[in-house]
């Protein structure tokens, strides 16, 4: 029974969230899911935001949709970052949503706030409810704030006896004589059902626990931009560059597709045999079998530490080995589209301000000139892959509105859409820049490499500023077979922005 009701509530690794994976989810059966309080809040108009204390990149403007709150609460924690968190707003359940962009149809799931800063607190140490007491007198008893305290179970304190055996059950005593009701996140869900019409915008991004990522909306702890070699604070090179991240993500863009059609190619896979494989499992679920461990968030968190960044390689070399098998097997046509990865963007806020690791923490003004780029790979070969922004016509892309989120759209809200062919660039496979990286894995000092690797596809943005645009990504494979990423948004500001600090 245990599992069975866990099999419908989710905790992301690192608490990473984003609205795309909303439909995945919701047909995996999942009805809530865990998220960072901090990304709702961020989202709100008019947040306040603090460069030393967010520490990361401001939220760009097309993400801040939700109503403007006049209560935030903050505290810093001992990572070097102070989460700023709207209340009772941001301590409430919600829903979030996804919209297709094809159909319009829209896709729902709760999305449940973790209180950052507090977690982190109750994570290191015995935690009390004065935080809580400084912001309940704000908290609706027909719609009560739910504080959720979430951290990792197996890191530093919160995880021993005297966490669970004193400090939780001291925790729980202190908040009931307070007149609190300790409860647990279904309790709460079923008591305090979420309204269908209390739809808000999550940003995306992470827990505020990784140090120099803090919750960034690029996810940086496990994707750092590409840099020329040698580089310096501040200096990217998205047209010729490398990063130890990237090139991982490349691998597994690549290996993604070549399972994906080795599936569509023998007819599908058993689920089961995909987990746990039998002697009776075929080589496309043995594919999926050792592929997917290669996705582990702990691989690219932790960098170049020990042989982290060789796990990806494996992964996908063994994934490879059997799909290939598995594609010789059942020699039919290949009507899989090419696999195109989450589109990346640098700045994060073109025309305006950016901080945080990527700036050297210092609050500093951009240009309105801005990168996007992406990997596309397919078995049959790549043949095109374009790049199509349009103009939103208010500069606003309002939660109750689907304009800004599917491709044929209210001609009214935003303008028409506007195509340019992306640079393709060959992207390289090893280490380019012999980087101090253990790539080996077989134990004989020999570099390994990955099998495949997937192309970057670029292009620079320079002719644009005070305005919001929409944009996605359309790859097309030699055999007709065609690719829309997802709608993403962008405000461009103006580029006179001064940034100081």
């Amino acid at each position: 029974m245990w599992l069975q009701l866990w099999l419908t509530r989710l905790f992301p690794a690192e608490m990473v969230f984003t609205e795309r994976v909303i439909p995945a989810l919701v047909d995996a059966g999942i009805e809530w899911v865990i998220v960072a309080n901090t990304h709702i809040s961020r989202a709100c108009k008019s947040y306040p935001y603090s460069p030393h204390g967010d520490n990361n990149s401001p939220p760009n403007l097309a993400d801040q949709v939700n109503p403007q709150q006049s209560s935030y609460f903050s505290e810093s924690i001992s990572r070097g970052v102070t989460p700023n968190n709207a209340y009772p707003f941001s301590y409430r359940p919600h829903y979030a949503q996804y919209v297709d962009p094809d159909t319009g149809n829209i896709s729902k799931i709760i999305v449940v706030p973790s209180a950052m800063a507090m977690s982190w607190l109750d994570g290191y140490a015995c935690y009390s409810t004065n935080d809580i007491d400084k912001i309940a007198s704000s908290s609706d008893p027909s719609h009560p704030m739910l504080i959720v305290l979430a951290h990792d179970g197996d890191n530093d304190f919160g995880g021993g006896y005297s966490y669970y055996e004193q400090c939780v059950s001291g925790f729980v005593d202190e908040a009931q004589s307070k007149g609190y009701t300790a409860t647990t996140i279904q309790q709460y869900l079923s008591q305090y059902p979420v309204d269908e019409s209390d739809v808000i915008h999550v940003e995306d991004g992470a827990w505020v626990n990784p140090d120099g990522d803090f919750g960034s909306p690029q996810s940086l702890q496990w994707n750092y931009p590409l840099q020329p070699n040698n580089a310096k604070t501040g200096q990217f090179d998205i047209e010729q560059g490398w990063s130890l991240d990237e090139r991982n993500w490349a691998i597994l863009t690549a290996t993604e597709n070549t399972v994906e059609t080795a599936e569509q190619m023998a007819g599908g896979v058993r689920l089961s045999e995909v987990q746990a494989p039998s002697s009776d499992a075929t080589d496309a679920e043995l594919a999926w079998h050792f592929f997917l461990p290669g996705l582990a968030s702990d691989f690219m968190y932790y960098g170049s530490a020990l042989d982290m960044p060789v796990k990806q390689t494996i992964a996908s070399n063994n994934a490879v080995a059997h799909a290939n098998k598995s594609m010789a097997e059942h020699p039919a046509n290949d009507k899989t589209p090419p696999t195109v990865w989450t589109l990346q963007r640098l700045p994060w806020n073109p025309g305006s301000c950016e901080m945080g690791e990527l700036w050297g923490y210092k609050y500093t003004s951009m240009p309105v000139a801005f990168y996007i780029w992406t990997f596309a790979y397919d078995v049959s070969g790549i043949d095109t892959v374009v790049f199509n922004y349009r103009i939103d016509s208010d500069g606003v892309n309002p939660i109750g509105s689907i304009a800004n989120e599917i491709y044929n759209s209210d001609p009214t809200e935003v303008g028409p859409w506007i195509s340019t062919n992306m640079t393709h660039r060959p992207f390289p496979i090893g280490n380019i820049f012999n980087q101090s990286i253990d790539l080996t894995c077989d134990g004989t000092g020999k570099v390994c490499l990955p099998s495949i690797i997937a192309d970057e596809y670029w292009i620079h943005i320079t002719d644009l500023k005070d305005v919001l645009i929409d944009y996605y990504v359309f790859a097309n494979d030699t055999l007709g077979n065609a690719k829309k990423s997802d709608i993403y948004h962008v405000y461009i500001g103006n580029g006179t922005t001064v940034c100081n600090g």
